[in-house]
């Protein structure tokens, strides 16, 4: 067995410096070192072109169990970049638009939305989906020209099944492009320092997140009626051996530019709640201005009763 790290000229140098100031002495790592207790020959520096001569990955193969997931080892993909969010995660299509997820390494960049790059991660599955973990990415000449997709407008219903009483999310929709319509709720501070809003549209409440590079919801307050385009994301665990089933969480939908949001009408500010507020100052200006009132009138009487007795003294 063996192990390529992925070391180069840089670090080798890095290594031989580091070794003279520290310790004294010339040193540096060898090309290959044997492990004897665990029988692996480490191999330095990685093959040409590591890691991106990965094998490719079947996203055809949803369904694989836990066991034959952790068989397929590290896997490439290639594809068009539809939306990136959170920091560290993207997603994009491949040339059958098959959608995959990828979670990149603690550091890496992430590339933007419509950019042609490979993948490359450690593959696992929901068992609906196969997505890859501590991922890395380089851009690349397009290899194929993406398929046309019109987002339609499409109601909230429509994303989950009701079977029994019980409300189910619909996977069909994991990579896709859709329009939804909604009123904001309100906006809270995501794990990523970034906001997400809550929007009801019919009877359930949406996740909508912002892509990377996108401005966020500044202009949006509660109560907006919004349209917006979004890719439909499904947010669920990891397969886990000892689990039956994953466990699905819902959909996450992630803008990618500031023009995805187009507000419909904001909130009248002559709502019930506001109505009351100004009521309720109006009528402590008026108490106010009765005591007040009472107050000017009885220092009235005062004062011309002071007078009149000064008067009546002169005489």
């Amino acid at each position: 067995r063996k192990i390529a790290l992925g070391h180069h000229r840089d670090d080798a140098v890095e290594t031989l410096m580091m070794s003279q100031i520290y310790e004294g002495r010339l040193s540096c790592f060898q090309p290959v070192t044997y492990l004897s207790r665990t029988d692996i020959r480490v191999i330095r520096p990685a093959p040409p072109n590591y890691p991106f001569n990965a094998k490719p990955l079947d996203l055809s193969k949803p369904g694989l169990d836990y066991t034959d997931i952790a068989r397929e080892g590290r896997r490439i993909v290639r594809g068009y970049v539809k939306a990136c969010w959170a920091g560290a995660r993207f997603i994009l299509a491949d040339e059958r638009s098959k959608p995959c997820l990828v979670e990149l390494e603690y550091g890496t960049p992430l590339p933007s939305a419509g950019d042609f790059v490979s993948a490359v991660g450690i593959p696992e599955t929901d068992f609906i989906r196969i997505n890859l973990v501590n991922g890395v990415w380089r851009r690349e000449t397009p290899a194929f020209d993406p398929l046309p997709e019109t987002p339609d407008l499409i109601a909230a219903d429509q994303l989950f099944d009701s079977k029994g009483g019980e409300s189910a999310v619909n996977p069909h929709y994991h990579g896709m492009a859709l329009r939804l319509r909604g009123t904001v709720i309100s906006a809270q501070q995501g794990t990523d320092s970034r906001p997400f809003i809550y929007v009801e549209s019919g009877t359930h409440m949406l996740v909508i997140k912002p892509g990377e590079g996108t401005d966020g919801f500044g202009r949006l307050e509660p109560g907006c009626e919004i349209e917006v385009t979004v890719v439909c994301v499904l947010h669920s665990g990891i397969w886990k051996e000892s689990a039956v089933f994953p466990p699905v969480f819902g959909f996450a939908f992630v803008t990618r530019t500031n023009d995805d949001i187009r507000i419909l009408s904001r909130p009248s500010h002559w709502n019930a709640r506001n109505l009351l507020v100004v009521s309720s100052v109006m009528l402590l200006a008026l108490i106010v201005f009765v005591i007040w009132n009472r107050i000017l009138q009885r220092i009235i009487r005062q004062k011309s009763r002071q007078l009149t007795q000064e008067k009546i003294r002169r005489l």
